[in-house]
């Protein structure tokens, strides 16, 4: 499942939006339980609702909203579920994104979406949809802090 939504994270991040959207579903089908809250210490969010999460995404990027919206609440029920703070709170991050980029550009939600790290030392690469071309090309480049004049 892991390895699924891996692969299917970077796909989405490449702009291969339809592959993305394959192997998400895959680790999805491929769901047995949540993971025992003792090992989320560990290793992290709960990667089923992870993958929920992100589905809804993908599902707004097909426009399909209704659906989207219904992904995400599954995903909230599904953390809830799992009672693991981290989890919960990346199926409320998603579904707040969510909300949000209808009322913005693409290029725009999707850097709302990424978390600089604070000692990174990188810059900004903003993409934006372009569906002629395939999926997401680079628009703007803000350079790290040292870069800018």
């Amino acid at each position: 499942m892991a390895g699924r939504f891996l692969l299917g994270t970077s796909l989405f991040h490449l702009g291969q939006l339809a592959a993305s959207c394959e192997q998400i579903e895959q680790a999805v089908m491929s769901y047995y339980s949540p993971s025992h809250p003792a090992l989320a210490l560990f290793a992290g969010p709960d990667v089923s609702v992870f993958c929920r999460a992100y589905l809804s995404h993908l599902l707004w990027q097909f426009g399909h909203d209704e659906q989207a919206v219904a992904k995400s609440d599954e995903s909230i029920a599904l953390a809830r579920e799992v009672s693991h703070p981290f989890t919960l709170g990346i199926a409320l991050d998603y579904a707040a994104m969510l909300h949000v980029f209808p009322a913005m550009p693409v290029s725009l939600a999707v850097e709302l979406g990424r978390v600089r790290m604070p000692k990174a030392d990188m810059p900004w690469l903003v993409y934006d949809q372009v569906n002629a071309r395939g999926g997401f090309v680079r628009a703007l480049t803000i350079p790290d802090g040292e870069e800018q004049p």
